[in-house]
């Protein structure tokens, strides 16, 4: 699995171009870092071709969210990446941190959930 900053490729004109090449030519894994472009693009684009693995925010909803605000951001992900046919990895980029919340962690799960 090859894995690639989709951040680097939004700001990128070139990265773009080259991603479509990358993505013809059988990339498996495309890593969703940091906000600033649009991930219904993205989606749109690539989802039929790629898997995506999609950062969820820890650094702000998981500590200082609400258990609604989590559910709703994992709602949103799912709708936008999610196939038919899968190719749509939630993950936590930066792992698990002491200020998040028990419930929060908890509606994580929950929404997680098939």
């Amino acid at each position: 699995i090859l894995q690639v900053d989709m951040g680097f490729i939004a700001e990128n004109e070139h990265a773009w171009k080259l991603a479509g090449r990358l993505i013809h030519e059988a990339v498996e894994a495309a890593n969703r870092q940091g906000l600033g472009f649009d991930e219904e693009e993205i989606a749109r684009k690539y989802g039929g071709k790629i898997c995506i693995l999609s950062g969820f925010d820890v650094q702000y909803l998981m500590a200082f969210g609400s258990p609604d605000e989590v559910k709703e951001e994992v709602a949103r992900l799912r709708r936008i990446f999610t196939r038919q046919d899968g190719r749509f990895m939630l993950t936590m980029g930066n792992g698990s941190t002491s200020d998040w919340k028990q419930e929060n962690l908890e509606a994580l799960y929950e929404a997680s959930l098939p």
